[in-house]
């Protein structure tokens, strides 16, 4: 049910952007703020997903090739029919926190190991060798200096991507997902009493991700004051990103894992949602 309230208001955030001559200008307001709840109601869906997953790099893989499909598609209609697209689509965005997250991972991880084997309990230096940690594919194991510097090169180019190639809601969006997936760390809480078949699994984890993302929307609302000296309509149609806390919460999910061909369809949403917009854009153009 959540994602398919997702669903209607990507569409409806698509509309706007196909269609902007036709709509009124509230209205076209409030399909920017349907794109934001869209696209934070995603990102909640994503981090839990990760919590999940057992391959973290084949979930990322599919979001790329649903990111780079969709981008094609925009492409084509931005060419073929004068469609100003202001962003990449928002599976860039959740693709880059995705690398970000496996870059903070690796480096805390590979300098607990270098403290962990350099400073022993009894304060003796220990000689042997570092066991490393894993990297998939492949399940390889590398020492934690290289670990280390490969967390960075990591995490610096997540960064990298999101900003240069102007990746939707830039560096709010990549801090979002990265945040959301640290406030869901409670796996083994009992879920909220009320809404058992909600995203959250428990009162801890709520009010944790309903903070980070009240921070964040501050934390930019105050550099946008700071740098711009001044609000933007961007700064506010970005709060509509809190009302994916409330519809997360009273809307169920499955409480079974995705099977393949519904894990499928997830991934081909957009680039669907995308073309069918774009179709309806050539048919009445």
């Amino acid at each position: 049910m959540l994602k398919l309230v997702g669903y209607i208001l990507t569409l409806f955030y698509l509309a706007g952007v196909f269609f902007p001559e036709v709509i009124p200008a509230l209205v076209l307001l409030i399909s920017q703020m349907a794109g934001h709840t869209a696209f934070a109601i995603f990102a909640l869906l994503i981090a839990r997903g990760l919590r999940r997953s057992v391959n973290h790099f084949l979930y990322f893989l599919r979001i790329v090739v649903a990111a780079f499909v969709t981008e094609l598609i925009a492409a084509l209609a931005s060419w073929q029919l004068n469609v100003i697209m202001p962003e990449r689509n928002a599976l860039f965005t959740y693709a880059a926190g995705i690398a970000m997250l496996a870059g903070l991972a690796m480096t805390v991880g590979c300098y607990h190991d270098l403290v962990a084997h350099a400073i022993p309990a009894d304060g003796k230096w220990d000689k042997k060798t570092l066991f490393g940690v894993p990297v998939n594919p492949g399940n390889y194991r590398i020492s934690p200096i290289v670990g280390l510097v490969i967390g960075l090169i990591s995490i610096g180019g997540a960064i990298f991507v999101t900003v240069f190639f102007r990746f939707f809601h830039g560096w709010f969006g990549l801090l979002f997902v990265v945040l959301a997936f640290l406030a869901m760390r409670d796996a083994d809480e009992r879920q909220l009493p009320r809404f058992r078949r909600s995203m959250f699994t428990g009162t801890t984890s709520l009010l944790r991700t309903l903070l980070y993302a009240v921070y964040l929307i501050l934390a930019f609302a105050l550099v946008d004051i700071i740098v711009r000296r001044t609000g933007s309509t961007y700064s506010f149609t970005r709060t509509a990103t809190l009302l994916s806390i409330p519809l997360a919460i009273v809307l169920p999910e499955p409480s079974t894992p995705p099977g393949t061909v519904r894990r499928w369809l997830t991934y081909a949403a957009l680039p669907a949602l995308t073309a069918l917009v774009a179709l309806v854009k050539w048919i009445v153009g």
